[in-house]
């Protein structure tokens, strides 16, 4: 692949504690109609608005993709002899106000245990749509220690690695 995936993230950008169960449902499929027939690929992964859950969101999700993106809870650290929630993979999340230093331990943290770690950027600066923006003096040399690590990591989108992993465990049973 060439690094990048399109995944779903609703319609409108909605929290689910709002939607009726038919609106949820809208919300996920209308998206990922939405981006198959725009951008040509099959939208494998979903990242919830907000990262809340609600069972009926969950449902649907779990129907038409084959990973969802939840938040900031624990259990950030996902080594192979675990079953992760696929429908509910954690995430780290990036921080305005966090130092290069805290993705440093991130990905230190992920090399030790030798397992899969998430990491949630919603936005770099410059970027007036997004959430928490990075600032370009962290995202940049982050990137470039990520690069300099691709002997050691596999860096790569969400649904490769998920796809990957959970066709592992598929094959272990």
């Amino acid at each position: 692949g060439s690094g990048q995936e399109i995944g779903n993230h609703s319609l409108e950008h909605l929290h689910a504690k709002d939607l009726s169960a038919a609106e949820e449902h809208r919300q996920v499929t209308g998206a990922k109609t939405n981006s198959e027939d725009l951008f040509g690929v099959p939208v494998q992964s979903f990242a919830y608005p907000f990262t809340e859950i609600t069972p009926t969101l969950r449902a649907v999700v779990e129907s038409q993709h084959l990973l969802g993106r939840g938040g900031n809870r624990s259990g950030f650290y996902m080594t192979p002899e675990m079953e992760p929630d696929w429908a509910d993979i954690a995430s780290q999340v990036a921080l305005t106000k966090m130092k290069l230093e805290e993705y440093r331990k991130w990905i230190n943290e992920n090399q030790a245990k030798g397992s899969w770690t998430v990491l949630q950027f919603h936005g770099i600066e410059g970027d007036v749509t997004g959430w928490q923006p990075l600032s370009k003096q962290v995202f940049l040399p982050f990137l470039d220690e990520l690069a300099g690590k691709q002997k050691d990591l596999w860096i790569a989108p969400f649904a490769e690695v998920g796809a990957y992993w959970r066709g592992q465990k598929i094959l272990e049973k």
